[in-house]
């Protein structure tokens, strides 16, 4: 088997969320637990949504809880950069989308761009059409005739048009048995892969970099799912090794429902700031997806790595109970020194 290497890929468009922290931290024991290597790419091709300073702060964040990166933004690597606006003038996406329109698994889109919260609205309303039939059927002399008039063109996946299965086996929800998740095609959504500002989609960039940087293993969060399919066809369209995905479970608030800033304090900097230590952060979010043999609970960070294999990464929603992160917390403050504890305030 080839060297583990697993990626945090966090998007710079808001406070680093706690279940973030959570996909990071897993992700750096997956690796290090398999002398692996562990890698920080930053996803920033959504500039409307892009925050100045909070790449900045998602650095200092990785930092204050140990999470260092062996290869990413600051450090460098072989892959440079890892910052992904930084990779776009080279052409590097533009030339797999190109690749993909030859192949014919893509084709000219000349729609009005959404903004992802229109993508949204027309999901929960059910009214999206998975196939854009208006661009995708256009003869190649009416794209042309078009790009020469000089209209605005984006690139858009082409879904198989006979009913197939997309597939895979998830070696997290699929752990214990050999079933596999699958789609048929005619669910798939035809995506942007490339719009119109040249920018890749996460979808295009997030495949063609874990590619590149020969990612074997992603942990990412249940969210996610849905875009395995788009994502498992890219990777076969473009002649890419597929590598093995999982995805970590939901976190939950007490009152229902999946954990939001609604409901309180979601952001590594907010419990930092209401006084949680690091050490006791840590300690609690190790165990929300994942349970040692044993049954214990209180890890070092150095311990959680060492046992990471050992342990199971579940298939329940945990449920983010504050009362214990305060036991946590409170255990953590007694075993820390007065003057360190000041430092920190």
């Amino acid at each position: 088997m080839s060297q583990v290497r697993t990626r945090f890929a966090p998007s710079p468009t808001g406070p680093l969320h706690i279940g973030g922290l959570r996909t990071a931290l897993y992700n750096f024991a997956f690796a290090k637990s398999q002398n692996g290597q562990f890698i920080l790419r930053i996803e920033d091709t959504d500039r409307k949504r892009f925050i100045p300073g909070t790449t900045e702060k998602i650095y200092e964040i990785l930092n204050v809880f140990g999470l260092a990166w062996d290869e990413g933004p600051l450090i460098g690597g072989s892959y440079a950069p890892y910052i992904q606006s930084e990779r776009v003038p080279s052409g590097l996406y533009r030339k797999y989308a190109e690749k993909l329109l030859e192949e014919g698994h893509a084709y000219y889109c000349f729609c009005e761009a959404k903004s992802k919260e229109e993508i949204e609205d027309d999901q929960e309303k059910k009214r999206v059409n998975l196939r854009d039939e208006n661009c995708r059927n256009l003869s190649s002399e009416e794209v042309k005739k078009r790009i020469a008039s000089g209209v605005k063109t984006a690139i858009r996946l082409r879904v198989p048009d006979k009913n197939q299965i997309i597939e895979y086996r998830d070696f997290i929800i699929n752990k214990e048995t050999d079933k596999k998740i699958g789609w048929f095609t005619e669910d798939i959504d035809e995506v942007m892969l490339l719009k119109s500002d040249g920018f890749p989609t996460y979808h295009l960039a997030v495949v063609v970099d874990d590619a590149l940087m020969q990612i074997t293993h992603i942990l990412r969060g249940h969210d996610w799912l849905p875009s395995t399919p788009v994502h498992l066809l890219l990777f076969e369209y473009l002649d890419f090794p597929r590598p093995e995905i999982g995805h970590l479970t939901d976190i939950l608030d007490p009152a229902g429902g999946k954990l939001s800033k609604r409901k309180g304090s979601v952001s590594c900097e907010e419990f930092l700031a209401e006084g949680y230590l690091p050490e006791a952060i840590l300690n609690f979010i190790m165990l929300l997806g994942w349970a040692p043999k044993d049954n214990r609970e209180l890890f070092t960070f150095e311990d959680f790595v060492k046992n990471f294999p050992e342990g199971n990464l579940q298939i329940a929603n945990p449920i983010f109970n504050r009362q214990k992160l305060d036991w946590f917390n409170g255990f953590y403050i007694r075993k820390t020194q007065n003057s360190k504890l000041k430092t920190q305030i």
